[in-house]
């Protein structure tokens, strides 16, 4: 829902540009003026969506399940469920492993989730990175359409972390940066599961 609010902000700054021109090679500059300033309203309107809904909607989702409920994530055409977690305590802390299922609802072509990031994260602001596994499959595996493989992730949290999070996104900025709820603009995770 949210990213075809994107394309029709797209669409209607292309309209109103193509307007505009037309307009004022006609030499009609009031109604140029009125078309600019709708614009500037609806894309001040949209900037503030696009920062405001991540900052008070932020979503823990429940770990666990079949993949079909409130433990998936998708982002775009790739999804990632969290299938179970597991603890184990140690002399330094507990160890985490969380078994994910990543798939891909795309018709065609690959679809991958190279270069995400991803955290166990605590209450007090703590982020804990997995534990390289080389006997792991990698977050970035290529899935081709309809495809679906299991992994997991380990990740060492001291004995003193509570509310864990896992939470994840994607770095840089791109297109799905600008889409309202996403939260890349505003340094939120696009991904959080609550972690027992």
């Amino acid at each position: 829902m949210m990213s075809i609010l994107l394309l029709a902000a797209i669409l209607v700054t292309i309209g109103t540009g193509l307007a505009a021109t037309i307009h004022f090679n006609d030499g009609d500059v009031p109604r140029v003026r009125r078309l600019a300033l709708r614009w500037a309203i609806g894309a001040a309107i949209y900037v503030i969506a696009l920062i405001a809904v991540p900052l008070f909607s932020q979503v823990d989702r429940n770990t666990g399940g079949t993949g079909t409920g409130s433990g998936r994530h998708c982002d775009d055409d790739w999804c990632l469920s969290v299938e179970g977690v597991s603890r184990t305590p140690g002399p330094s802390g507990v160890s985490y492993r969380l078994d994910l299922r990543l798939f891909s609802l795309a018709n065609h072509g690959p679809r991958s989730a190279r270069g995400a990031w991803v955290y166990l994260a605590d209450d007090r602001g703590r982020r804990f990175p997995p534990v390289a596994d080389p006997s792991a499959i990698p977050l970035g595996v290529a899935l081709e359409p309809h495809q679906s493989v299991n992994t997991w992730l380990t990740f060492e949290v001291p004995a003193d972390a509570r509310q864990l999070r896992f939470i994840g996104g994607l770095p840089g900025i791109g297109y799905a940066s600008f889409i309202i709820g996403n939260g890349d603009l505003v340094h939120r995770p696009r991904m959080s599961f609550r972690v027992p």
